[in-house]
């Protein structure tokens, strides 16, 4: 399995999924979306060393002005997708801080994007505290299963899931 984890800034990827990455480190591929400068760079290395991630990448959008580049940043998860196929993309959960939400925003609508080139049947699911929301889209003819969006408040990380056999 494929897992894709984009992260707005170098920690984001270990304070959010650090467990999965350490726990399916050949399957994980982070993708860090803002230049965090020199040091960071450094201990976001370090960090990936430990954890064991098959793979880490930076877009190198300014920290602080993702919103500015919805575009851009769209373009550049497109690109990744298409050349990863990942199963699962995990997304910051979309909190106050604007590069969080832009993230949030760009990997959505590249799933969007990513997802329409192979029409299948799309679930959306979201948890909160007491409450779910599922929305269903249905294709003309029969296809395999796909989820995309489960939020866990609480952890501020959202999962996309594009496996044909995920469960929530």
């Amino acid at each position: 399995m494929k897992r894709l984890i984009l992260a707005p800034h170098m920690d984001d990827e270990a304070m959010g999924c650090g467990g999965l990455i350490a726990k399916h480190p050949d399957e994980c591929v982070v993708v860090v979306v803002t230049d965090s400068g020199e040091v960071r760079a450094r201990e976001h290395d370090e960090a990936m060393k430990i954890l064991g991630a098959a793979e880490s990448r930076q877009l190198g959008f300014a920290d602080g002005q993702t919103p500015h580049h919805m575009t851009e940043m769209v373009q550049a998860i497109d690109a990744i997708m298409a050349e990863l196929k990942p199963e699962e993309l995990y997304l910051p959960y979309p909190s106050l801080h604007q590069d969080h939400i832009a993230v949030y925003e760009a990997g959505m609508r590249s799933c969007r994007v990513s997802m329409s080139l192979d029409p299948v049947l799309l679930q959306l699911v979201v948890h909160g505290q007491h409450e779910q929301v599922a929305v269903e889209h249905l294709e003309p003819e029969p296809g395999p299963r796909q989820q995309v969006g489960l939020v866990d408040r609480d952890l501020h990380l959202r999962t996309v899931r594009t496996s044909a056999n995920c469960s929530a």
